[in-house]
């Protein structure tokens, strides 16, 4: 009942978002603008609007703090969305920063199934061929050798079903690592079916306080397949430990690296002109909300000292 939107809530308090926030718009392209009379450069967005009746814009700035997602600049780092030398050591580092992919999935009842003792259902799948193990296996489908019903490979990354706090009708699941890229291309009804099966086949009789019904409402996140995000949130991996034998300090050295702004190099102010936050750029926090956060705010502060200081 009480989402993210409520951190908007209170944001919105103190900063007034409506006047400031667009929505259904986005950056198409990034590039500096050098104006060599003033010794000065600044940063050119390029904007376009879902909405056909608002007019895309070329604006200017002195400074953009990007806040896109690991998996947004790997994407974007392949075409032309940075229109100027991206640096590349912070090529590198975003490259080599892991970044997955895990869904929720909610199910609504009309009724709960489930008695007043179950915290939810967790599974361990056996016997289960995928590709992990076999990676050369080509069918669609996997099958555990006790069943004889087939279900799509996606399913055995199902972790399990959780019940939500507030909403006594509701079941989540988790679906992570290559099969929540797979089921994002499964309509919710498609889903909605397979979920029925899987629970009828799993929830124990002594749980149950009537029959498994399809679920009324479901909801899913599609993150991969989602533009703006391409996956969920970001981790470290070998690869980019072994960057700059980032082994011994937990890749400290490798974040400073991400984190560093893009300066002007035509003044003697260092000033910065796209500057990096997200969950990814945080040293400690990395893969939460609160990390994302923080990393604004430390952002944020970088520019109150630029100006602190002239």
């Amino acid at each position: 009942q009480k989402n993210y939107s409520s951190i908007f809530d209170e944001f919105e308090k103190d900063f007034p978002l409506t006047d400031c926030v667009w929505l259904q718009s986005q950056v198409k392209k990034i590039e500096f603008i050098h104006r060599n009379d003033l010794h000065d450069t600044q940063v050119k967005l390029y904007v376009y609007f879902d909405n056909n009746e608002i007019e895309n814009k070329e604006m200017i700035f002195d400074h953009v703090i990007i806040t896109s997602s690991i998996g947004f600049l790997k994407e974007n780092l392949k075409n032309d969305f940075f229109s100027f030398d991206f640096p590349k050591e912070k090529r590198q580092i975003i490259n080599a920063i892991g970044f997955g992919t895990i869904n929720k999935i909610f199910l609504e009842f009309d009724q709960p199934f489930w008695n007043d003792q179950v915290k939810g259902f967790q599974i361990v799948w056996q016997n289960i061929q995928d590709d992990h193990s076999f990676p050369d296996i080509d069918n669609q489908s996997i099958v555990c050798q006790s069943e004889t019903e087939k279900f799509p490979k996606w399913v055995y990354c199902i972790q399990g079903f959780d019940i939500v706090r507030n909403q006594p009708k509701m079941l989540m699941a988790w679906i992570g690592s290559y099969g929540a890229r797979q089921m994002e291309h499964y309509s919710d009804e498609e889903i909605s079916k397979i979920l029925t099966k899987i629970l009828q086949k799993i929830v124990p009789k002594h749980c149950l306080i009537r029959t498994i019904d399809k679920p009324r409402n479901i909801y899913c996140s599609r993150w991969f397949s989602n533009p703006f995000f391409r996956g969920s949130y970001s981790n470290r991996t070998i690869k980019y430990q072994k960057i700059n034998n980032n082994d011994d300090d937990g890749g400290g050295y490798n974040i400073d690296i991400l984190v560093k702004p893009i300066y002007d190099n035509n003044n003697d102010e260092k000033k910065p002109l796209l500057l990096f936050a997200g969950e990814a750029t945080d040293r400690k926090y990395y893969s939460t909300t609160h990390g994302a956060m923080k990393s604004g705010e430390r952002e944020a502060l970088r520019l109150i000292c630029f100006y602190n200081q002239k």
